[in-house]
């Protein structure tokens, strides 16, 4: 197993515990973004800012991912954030579905799906108006392609030429259902693969993902498609439409843990 294996499998293993100790939280669309989001943070990309920015700002639109986020930062950093991840979504925690910037790593509180992408559009426009160097990335769910804010900051970006890169974790599931049986975002990505400056990848295949990297690092606006699973790394949990935001009850989280340990 490799190391880049080994870290993704901990950090989905944080995530399936801390959803069963709060009997509360969103599995699947958490795990499927947990590769990108541990390469970002891993590869110093973007990195958790407590005292000052950090130069690359990172904006987590799809915010009832925010565990997949807490997990992989705490891993990182040596569970420096540990009760961030412990605590997540009890009494009393600042850590929830939809964390507030008041959790360190959160630019923005983004409860509303459709609005990140706008967010990170007037923080990369406010940098080219003051010439301050730093990337800004948003990592979006690709439910949010249904929403019209969505469109408006992709066609605002190309437009103004921002230095923006907007990741869409393409795991083909929303709420209700597979999005192929409510509104398919199929046209909407060849759309973005026709008209923008587009990455598409296997989001959890690392000889893959290091492609983020160099990307990133090009001007302007541009587009990762980050083909992933929902529910990835837990078999029955894969692509199943209960585990959005089912918890796991005593026997299934004991299963799911056998598979990542």
């Amino acid at each position: 197993m490799s190391d880049f294996e080994a870290a993704t499998k901990k950090i989905r293993l944080d995530i399936v515990s801390a959803i069963h100790r709060a009997k509360k939280g969103h599995l699947g669309g958490a795990l499927s973004c947990v590769d990108v989001l541990y390469y970002l943070y891993s590869e110093g990309i973007v990195d958790v800012f407590e005292n000052e920015k950090t130069i690359n700002t990172f904006v987590l639109s799809k915010g009832h991912s925010s565990l997949a986020l807490l997990a992989a930062v705490n891993f990182i950093k040596q569970n420096k954030y540990k009760d961030f991840v412990d605590n997540f979504n009890l009494d009393g925690s600042l850590s929830g579905n939809n964390c507030s910037e008041l959790v360190p790593g959160f630019e923005f509180h983004t409860g509303s799906l459709g609005h990140g992408l706008g967010l990170g559009n007037g923080v990369a426009l406010s940098k080219k108006l003051n010439n301050e160097k730093g990337k800004t990335i948003v990592l979006s769910s690709d439910g949010e392609l249904h929403e019209g804010s969505t469109l408006e900051g992709l066609l605002f970006a190309q437009q103004h030429d921002l230095d923006v890169t907007m990741i869409i974790d393409n795991n083909g599931q929303i709420c209700e259902n597979f999005t192929n049986k409510v509104v398919s975002v199929n046209k909407m990505i060849d759309f973005l693969e026709t008209n923008f400056n587009c990455l598409v990848i296997d989001g959890h295949n690392y000889s893959e993902i290091i492609k983020i990297k160099p990307f990133i690092n090009q001007s302007g606006f541009k587009i990762i498609i980050s083909n992933t699973i929902k529910g990835k790394g837990i078999s029955f949990m894969e692509s199943n439409i209960r585990w959005h935001h089912s918890v796991p009850n005593d026997n299934e989280y004991k299963l799911a843990k056998e598979e990542l340990i």
